[in-house]
C-alpha cells in the first residue's frame, strides 16, 4: 500500500486572538488537520506559506490578518556570520570551557563549534584547555514512540514548562503533558526509507542540551489512520519520520531539539531553553547550530540546501531577529516565489502586507486550472474517490464546490491532487 497524506480541511478561522500583538480578534488563517503527511507534500505546503503545529497545519490570511507572517528561509550553503553572532559563539565557548561562571561543580566541557567551523561545515567539538569531553548526538524516534524517547520525555516536558512559565508567562494548565506532546512531539510526517540521505532520516526532532543532570535548553522541532512507512529511491537511510535529536555528555543528556528534515530543507519548529541561562543568547546559538546541521545534511542530500526559520513578522519587532541570518529569502504571498529579504524590507516598511514580487506579469505557477477540482481525492465511506466521481454520489448541498475551490487555491493544484481529503 502506497503511503499518502490524509487530511481534513478547515475553512477560514476568523477573528481570533493574535499571538504576537495580542489583539483579541484580529488574526485570520486557514487550517488542515493532517492525520498523515508525506514529507514531499509537507515541503510543497510550506513553500506555499503553510506551517505545522503538531498535526495541525495552518496558513495565515496575510492580506487581512493583523500581523502578516511571511515564510523565511536562509540559504544555508552561503551563510555568513555577523559580528554579533560571532560574539555569541565566543561567549558560549568561554562559558562551556570554564572561562566564565560555571554551574556548582564548575564542570568544563567542549562546546559544539567555533564560528569558523560553523561557516566551514565542521562538526568536531572545540576542545578547551583542560578536561575536554565530547558530546554524543543520538536520534530517537518519537512517532511511533521509541523506548529511548519515553525514557527522556519527562525531563523534556519539565524544561518546557519552566520555559513557558518563566519566559512567556504561561500558567501550568497551558503546559500540561498532553498539550506539550500535541504541540511539540506529535507529527503527521511519514517515515520514508531509502539508500540516500541524512543518517537521521527526514522528520521531526528534539535537540536537547544537558548540563549536570538538567536540561540547559532545547529546540522545538486526533489520529484515526495508522502511520505507515513510506519508501523512496531518494532520502535518508534511516527514513523520514519524527525524532528527537539528543545531545549526551558523560552519560547525561545535555539538550534536545525538534526540527523537521524535509527533502529540500531543515525546518525549525520551536526553540526553548532553561531561563537560568538566558544571558547566553541560546536562541541565536541554536539557530546557528541548525544552519550548520543543514549544511552537513547537504553533503548527503544535494537537494537539501535551506534552513527554514518559520515565519518572519515585520510588524512584530521581536520577530525581526529571523532576518539576521544572511542570506535569507521571503516568500511572496501571491506568486510563491522567493526574494532576498533586503529587497523586501522597504515594501514591508511601507505596508505590513505586500506582494513581494515586483513583476506584474509574474503569476502563481501552481494556481489551479479549470477542471482541477475533479481530480481531488476524496475519502468517502471507506473509499478514495476522485471528486468527479464523488459529486455524483452525494447531494448538491454536500459537494461544497466553493469551499473546495478555495482549498485548491490555498494548497496549490499539484498538492491538492496528492492529499486525500476526508469528507
Amino acid at each position: 500500500m502506497m503511503s499518502v497524506s490524509i487530511i481534513e480541511y478547515y475553512a477560514e478561522h476568523e477573528r481570533y486572538k493574535c499571538g504576537y500583538c495580542k489583539k483579541p480578534d484580529t488574526s485570520y488563517s486557514h487550517g488542515i488537520w493532517a492525520h498523515t503527511m508525506t514529507v514531499s507534500d509537507y515541503q510543497d505546503l510550506i513553500d506555499r506559506g503553510w506551517r505545522r503545529s503538531g498535526k495541525y497545519c495552518y496558513k495565515p490570511t496575510l492580506d487581512v490578518t493583523c500581523c502578516p507572517s511571511y515564510t523565511i528561509r536562509c540559504k544555508a550553503l552561503d551563510f555568513k556570520l555577523t559580528k554579533s553572532q560571532k560574539k555569541i559563539l565566543k561567549r558560549i565557548n568561554k562559558f562551556l570551557s570554564g572561562e566564565a561562571e560555571q554551574d556548582k561543580d564548575e564542570r568544563r566541557m567542549s562546546t559544539s563549534q567555533s564560528y569558523e567551523q560553523i561557516e566551514n561545515l565542521g562538526e568536531q567539538f572545540v576542545a578547551p584547555k583542560q578536561d575536554p569531553q565530547m558530546i554524543n548526538i543520538k536520534l530517537v524516534r518519537t512517532t511511533p514512540p521509541s523506548g529511548e524517547w519515553l525514557a527522556s520525555a519527562k525531563q523534556t516536558h519539565e524544561l518546557y514548562v519552566k520555559y513557558q512559565m518563566k519566559v512567556h508567562g504561561d500558567t501550568p494548565d497551558k503546559c500540561t503533558e498532553p498539550k506539550f506532546k500535541e504541540f511539540l512531539v506529535h507529527s503527521p510526517l511519514l517515515e520514508e526509507h531509502s539508500e540516500v540521505g541524512p543518517p537521521s532520516g527526514y522528520g521531526s526532532f528534539h535537540q536537547q542540551y544537558w548540563l549536570d543532570g538538567k536540561i540547559l535548553y532545547a529546540f522545538k522541532s486526533r489520529n484515526i489512520w495508522s502511520i505507515k512507512e513510506e519508501h523512496s529511491e531518494v532520502g535518508p537511510p534511516s527514513g523520514y519520520g519524527s525524532f528527537h535529536q539528543q545531545y549526551w555528555l558523560d552519560g547525561k543528556m545535555l539538550a534536545v531539539g525538534v526540527i523537521d528534515i524535509l527533502p529540500k530543507c531543515v525546518s525549525s519548529v520551536y526553540f526553548f531553553y532553561d531561563p537560568d541561562y538566558m544571558h547566553l543568547n541560546l536562541g541565536t546559538y541554536g539557530a546557528l547550530r541548525e544552519i550548520a546541521f543543514t549544511r552537513n545534511l547537504h553533503t548527503l542530500c544535494p537537494e537539501l540546501k535551506y534552513y527554514y526559520l518559520g515565519f518572519y513578522i515585520h510588524s512584530c519587532c521581536k520577530m525581526r531577529y529571523k532576518g539576521n541570518f544572511h542570506p535569507s529569502d521571503l516568500l511572496c504571498p501571491e506568486t510563491f516565489k522567493w526574494f532576498p529579504i533586503e529587497y523586501c524590507l522597504p515594501k514591508l516598511n511601507s505596508s505590513p502586507y505586500s506582494r513581494l514580487d515586483n513583476d506584474i506579469d509574474s503569476v502563481d505557477e501552481n494556481y489551479p486550472k479549470q477542471g482541477d477540482i475533479n481530480f481531488i481525492p476524496i475519502h468517502y465511506k471507506g473509499s478514495v474517490l476522485l471528486y468527479k466521481v464523488y459529486k455524483k454520489k452525494v447531494s448538491k448541498s454536500r459537494r461544497n464546490s466553493e469551499e473546495l475551490d478555495e482549498y485548491l487555491r490555498l494548497v496549490g493544484s499539484k498538492t491538492a491532487k496528492n492529499l486525500v481529503l476526508v469528507r
